[in-house]
């Protein structure tokens, strides 16, 4: 049979265990939200439409939105450019899926 000390030690580890783990999870969880990881193709990110033609052309947001880029590159281009919550559910490209994403994240 265990004696109190032994049992409180291993209580004691533990809960050191317990507590060392909730840090890591804290911090995976800190670099997870402050930066996104974009989706990798053949070895590269996955390139975003929108800004590759802002960097090749001289272009305001006028002449984006008359651009035929796709639902995904319009909704990843809103959220890159700091667009708020609200403005982007309110954006018509903006799939139902993508704002609940959104709207887990602002929770």
């Amino acid at each position: 049979m265990k004696t109190y000390n032994e049992i409180e030690l291993e209580h004691t580890e533990s809960i050191r265990k317990l507590e060392h783990r909730i840090k890591q999870l804290e911090s995976d969880l800190l670099i997870s939200r402050s930066t996104p990881m974009q989706p990798m193709i053949n070895g590269r990110f996955k390139e975003n439409k929108i800004v590759s033609y802002c960097l090749d052309n001289n272009t305001d947001m006028n002449d984006i939105a008359i651009q035929g880029f796709s639902r995904e590159d319009k909704e990843q281009f809103a959220q890159l450019i700091g667009y708020s919550f609200n403005g982007y559910g309110e954006l018509s490209y903006v799939s139902d899926e993508s704002y609940a994403r959104a709207a887990k994240e602002f929770e």
